[in-house]
């Protein structure tokens, strides 16, 4: 094997390991990048250069302060309670004991905290009751509530996805959406359809004002996701502006930002997302970019099989965001047709996995919640996974026919 793609390989051990030692993405990714400094031999001053130059581009800049800025629209949601008023909206809107367990975890969904995993198992279990046993009731909490973390561009591992692929996240979407529907689709008939309609309450007096409610509570990520796919702005810019009118609509006196934009400063993740982009410089520096593809031309297997195993395995011992950071520029440097279809089927593999993955946190908050083993509430994806993977498959080859 080429020189090289074994130091390449070292590396990834090396990251793997760290992340097993139960080190965060930050020191494991630090020691890793100080290590292929060393090992790509770049000395000193090239180091320093390399660093310099993966810095101070407008690349990772946007794609750190994208990450900071979601945090503060969630911040600014929490602090007005706009997201639990949302939930209460829809209860009383459908009166259905189905949508109220299936709907209202995807709204909360739609931003990145896992704390919001409670509140959504909370909403599962009042709707459901002794209907279906703990565990299940803790699956179909977690699985509904990550339903947008397969496609909308305000979870890191998509944000990075996008980032180091090229695929604007506007492309990614709207060609993601049938297979985000098929989970949907997939947790209903398994699980959610057994859950009865009947809510015993009236019914909703007023429908149309239920849900322009959750219009009025919601509007600001609903901003966000017009702007980026209706008018192709950058999630940076989309989010900018949904931040700008939450602080109008909302009236926020300036003595109540600082705890907010202090709150948004999870420097895990904001220290993460830059040494992604600095390791990714790195390995094009080093030429493992190139080197790959020559590899992989050998080997009996179609590359988009390699890949898509990987971003199964991987989550299993680092995480999305981390699969993410290590394979994505190998995998459209290595594929010469890549583009969206392929950030489609890596995406949906890599989200699959991710629900039986134990460095999901949120499966571990649910299973702690409803006070069931971690395993006993991953064994429902099972199913799932049969078959939303090899549908990825197909859709990935249709994709490639006609795109």
């Amino acid at each position: 094997m080429n020189l090289i793609l074994v130091k390449l390989v070292i590396l990834f051990i090396l990251l793997i390991v760290l992340m097993k030692l139960k080190l965060k993405l930050a020191p494991a990714m630090a020691i890793t990048i100080a290590v292929s400094l060393v090992l790509y031999g770049f000395g000193l001053s090239g180091s320093l250069n390399l660093l310099k130059d993966a810095t101070f581009t407008w690349s990772t800049f946007s794609l750190v302060a994208t990450v900071y800025a979601i945090f503060v629209v969630q911040g600014l949601l929490e602090k007005r309670g706009e997201l639990k008023k949302a939930q209460e909206n829809l209860s009383a809107l459908f009166n259905n004991r189905r949508i109220n367990a299936t709907v209202a975890p995807v709204f909360i969904g739609l931003l990145p905290s896992a704390a919001a995993v409670n509140i959504a198992g909370e909403i599962v279990k009042d709707s459901v009751g002794d209907e279906l046993p703990d565990d299940e009731l803790a699956f179909i909490t977690t699985f509904f509530r990550h339903i947008p973390e397969s496609f909308l561009p305000t979870y890191l591992s998509i944000i990075l996805m996008c980032s180091l692929s090229g695929v604007s996240p506007a492309s990614f979407v709207l060609v993601q959406l049938p297979m985000t529907a098929l989970c949907f689709v997939l947790g209903y008939m398994f699980y959610a359809r057994r859950i009865p309609k009947e809510t015993g309450l009236p019914p909703c007096e007023d429908k149309k004002k239920e849900a322009l409610g959750i219009l009025q509570h919601l509007w600001s990520l609903l901003l966000i996701i017009v702007l980026v796919l209706a008018f192709g702005r950058s999630v940076l810019f989309s989010t900018c502006v949904a931040i700008i009118a939450l602080l109008i609509v909302h009236r926020f006196k300036p003595a109540e930002l600082p705890d907010v934009l202090k709150q948004a400063c999870r420097w895990n993740v904001l220290l993460s997302t830059y040494l992604i982009m600095v390791f990714k410089e790195i390995l094009k520096a080093s030429g493992a970019a190139e080197e790959l593809p020559k590899a992989l031309m050998g080997i009996p297997v179609p590359a988009f099989v390699i890949f898509m195993l990987l971003f199964f395995l991987a989550p299993f011992v680092v995480g999305s965001d981390a699969t993410s950071a290590m394979f994505t520029v190998m995998a459209f440097s290595s594929i010469s047709s890549a583009g969206v279809p392929l950030a489609v089927l890596l995406q949906t593999t890599m989200y699959t996995a991710m629900q039986f993955s134990p460095t999901h946190i949120c499966i571990h908050m649910v299973a702690d919640y409803f006070k069931v083993p971690f395993g006993e509430v991953t064994r429902y994806m099972l199913p799932i996974a049969a078959c939303l993977l090899p549908a990825a498959v197909a859709y990935y080859l249709l994709l490639s026919a006609v795109l």
